[in-house]
């Protein structure tokens, strides 16, 4: 299912599934496909979302699914206090996240 442009809201995969358009500042409308952006949406909630946000990404995705896309994502995009939020909740390990933030290309990410 595509995003809407104009509705304010695209949904993942799962009807339920929201992203705000306002998460979506520097992407021109109608140029996001929740399908085919799947990723990029979930990290996007995950980086710059409310904690409201969080929470439904939780329930309607499940913590594997946010767990999963961190991992692969290795939290890209993600400030270091949000990411040492999301190993907590989400109970990704501490040395793992440590080396993510420790990987000398997020100084310019951390950085800014």
């Amino acid at each position: 299912m595509p995003g809407r442009p104009g509705r304010g809201i695209l949904r993942l995969v799962k009807p339920s599934v929201q992203i705000s358009a306002a998460l979506l500042w520097d992407v021109p409308a109608g140029r996001v496909d929740d399908a085919a952006h799947r990723e990029f949406l979930i990290g996007r909630a995950l980086g710059h979302g409310s904690v409201d946000a969080i929470r439904m990404l939780r329930r309607d995705l499940g913590d594997a699914a946010l767990h999963d896309n961190l991992l692969r994502t290795r939290g890209r995009r993600i400030d270091r206090r949000r990411l040492r939020y999301l190993e907590a909740i989400l109970d990704l390990d501490h040395a793992e996240v440590g080396e993510w933030l420790a990987d000398p290309s997020r100084r310019i990410w951390d950085g800014r």
